[in-house]
């Protein structure tokens, strides 16, 4: 199984941190790094809040991009402790910028 969460620099994990550092973080990649697309990856109980960013991306945030979605993936990661597999879902959300 391909693990979801690779080092590259339109990747933004979510993770524990607060709402708006997340939204900064959006904003500095799209506006000062010119980034075309950025992917929000989630882990879990996070997955809701990568929509709840996302949602705010394109609708609030940054309309005057005109953000929109591009390809939404759900992902099941396998992985053993203690000898037993054990499963996570994930998700792996593509935002596109038009202009």
């Amino acid at each position: 199984m391909e693990n979801v969460i690779k080092k590259q620099e339109n990747n933004l994990v979510v993770g524990r941190k607060d709402f708006l550092s997340y939204m900064r973080h959006i904003k500095f990649l799209f506006k000062r790094k010119d980034r075309k697309n950025i992917f929000l990856i989630a882990r879990g109980q996070n997955i809701v809040k990568a929509f709840d960013l996302a949602e705010a991306t394109k609708n609030r945030f940054l309309d005057e991009l005109g953000i929109s979605y591009g390809k939404i993936e759900p992902i099941t990661e396998t992985f053993e402790k203690e000898g037993k597999n054990h499963f996570v879902t994930a998700i792996k959300i593509e935002l596109l910028k038009k202009y």
